[in-house]
């Protein structure tokens, strides 16, 4: 890209490269030859795409196993931009390993912000560099005395985050963050995946009246290890949010892995 000379000024006629607004387009091409490369290699990622998380974290000290052999089954990229920031891609079901592995190793030593999003498609518009600048942007306001997670399950959520915070669904310490994980590994563990869409429906619908009868069918119906964790959280009683945030994680834990 060095050796790219700009494009010249923009006319109808010769416009500049269409992805990166910079260079001079190849001829009989819209993009010029780094994007084109680029995006030659980007073909076929979707599906890999879909399935990963980026980590962007501001740390007092660099994860011990960024680049170690534990995690390199689930990993897809690693960016260590200066000596607390890093970027991480993983897939989805390592988060949780991830997670265990950092709080294991650094234990309360290692401070600061992690925030957790997934990835975002090309198209129009938002992009995933725009995301990231809005993570680096959010970093000002914690300071370094305890380590925070920052949980979006959509990537344009990054951009007006106090809707997920008034609602206690944003911000966590890393023991908390994990403990929702672990949470999720069990009740996908026990439940059937039609008996998990039917609890989610039973207790988001508003106002439904036969509630405690539907409760105790379902009580009823499913096996006693489903039950009694049912019963010890209570979960009946949860609110909304508490129940968003759950079924939000449940695509980042993985029973036959975890």
């Amino acid at each position: 890209m060095k050796n790219e000379p700009p494009a010249p000024p923009f006319s109808a006629d010769r416009p500049p490269c269409e992805r990166c607004k910079i260079y001079r387009r190849q001829d009989e091409s819209s993009y010029c030859k780094t994007c084109s490369s680029i995006l030659d290699r980007t073909e076929g990622l979707g599906r890999i795409i879909r399935n990963v998380v980026c980590l962007w974290g501001l740390v007092s000290e660099l994860p011990w196993h960024l680049n170690n052999e534990i995690c390199k089954d689930f990993t897809k990229g690693v960016y260590i931009h200066d000596q607390n920031r890093f970027l991480l891609i993983i897939q989805r079901h390592g988060l949780r390993k991830w997670l265990e592995e950092l709080l294991l190793y650094h234990g309360s030593d290692i401070k600061g912000l992690i925030q957790i999003f997934p990835t975002k498609g090309p198209g129009h518009g938002t992009c995933m560099g725009d995301v990231l600048c809005k993570a680096i942007h959010h970093e000002a306001g914690f300071p370094m005395d305890m380590l925070r997670i920052r949980f979006y399950s959509s990537p344009l959520q990054i951009f007006k985050p106090h809707l997920r915070e008034r609602r206690g669904m944003l911000t966590f310490s890393g023991e908390d963050f994990l403990s929702v994980l672990n949470m999720g590994v069990t009740f996908r563990r026990n439940l059937r995946p039609d008996e998990q869409i039917e609890i989610r429906d039973m207790l988001l619908k508003p106002g439904h009246r036969n509630l405690h009868f539907q409760w105790g069918r379902l009580l009823g119906r499913i096996d006693h290890e489903a039950k009694d964790m049912l019963e010890a959280w209570s979960m009946r009683h949860w609110p909304r949010e508490r129940i968003f945030l759950l079924y939000e994680v449940l695509p980042y834990v993985d029973i036959f892995h975890d």
